[in-house]
């Protein structure tokens, strides 16, 4: 999705953003690990994101669409989000809505992986939130994209911290590797600290050539790392498979039953045509079989 107009959230915005997350992180890990029922869910992420939300308001930059479909939070370089009284008011949160000893343990792994955050200057992707109706559209890559060019453009690396497995493939489609898994005490969730560096002109390009060393060793899980959400797939001929496809679900479909087709024999793809501009990639590519 291309034509994301974003704005800054404004005051006025804090419960529209709230509300956001407090859907979008309603499967996540980490936090239900902290409230597991949905009653106490509605009670303690609501408490959770208005902390969150006022923190980033105060210290970083928050960014919506018009319809509220997404939000999205950044600190920037040098700037501390949290504080020794923050940090207590978030403990008094997770004490109030679940215990004491659950409190202690989750501050505990917040702190751990705050150990392996990035020592140079560097932006923080805090939380990004796409709510259940605009899931899959592409707003999430869309989104991040003007603060991730601004970290290339100012050679700046970022930083995150993933509360959910599930968001891995989508932080290392933009360039996130993992630096570390820090689990609760009792192992049930697990916060993993990324970095993503900066990226120079030449990086799509050499996205490209990763992409097809995926294709050539036979790692199509890697191959499908690469797809973005908004991904399109035009594919000629006239079979029942040729067309345009659109969507990363969409095209990894498309081409697993591609793939189907050549299930006793080695598929190979060769790269014939590119077209790099900027962060974004075309290619034409040829299938045979050996």
């Amino acid at each position: 999705m291309n034509d994301l107009k974003l704005r800054h959230a404004l005051g006025r915005d804090i419960d529209a953003v709230v509300g956001v997350w407090v859907e979008a992180f309603a499967g996540d890990p980490f936090l239900r690990w902290i409230a597991p029922d949905d009653e106490s869910w509605s009670s303690f992420g609501s408490a959770w994101m208005t902390f969150i939300a006022e923190l980033v308001f105060r210290h970083g930059h928050t960014y919506v669409n018009s319809d509220f479909d997404i939000a999205v939070a950044w600190v920037p370089p040098d700037v501390a989000l949290v504080g020794p009284d923050d940090m207590a008011r978030g403990r008094s949160i997770i004490a109030s809505h679940a215990d004491d000893s659950t409190a202690e343990d989750a501050l505990t792994t917040i702190m751990a992986a705050r150990e392996h955050a990035l020592e140079a200057s560097h932006w923080t992707l805090q939380y990004i939130g796409v709510t259940d109706r605009s899931r899959g559209a592409g707003l999430g890559t869309a989104s991040v994209a003007p603060v991730l060019r601004v970290c290339d453009d100012e050679s700046l690396p970022c930083g995150l911290v993933s509360t959910n497995p599930r968001n891995l493939t989508f932080y290392e489609r933009l360039g996130f590797t993992i630096a570390a898994e820090v689990p609760t005490p009792d192992g049930a969730a697990t916060l993993r600290p990324m970095h993503r560096p900066a990226r120079d002109s030449a990086e799509p390009a050499a996205v490209l050539a990763a992409y097809a060393a995926a294709w050539q060793s036979g790692d199509t899980q890697k191959a499908w790392s690469f797809y973005d959400d908004d991904v399109v797939m035009h594919l000629p001929g006239r079979g029942g498979l040729a067309g345009v496809h659109s969507g990363r679900a969409a095209v990894i479909a498309t081409i697993q039953a591609l793939l189907d087709r050549t299930s006793d024999s080695t598929a190979e793809v060769e790269v014939v045509d590119r077209l790099v501009s900027g962060d974004r990639v075309a290619r034409s590519w040829a299938t045979g079989s050996m």
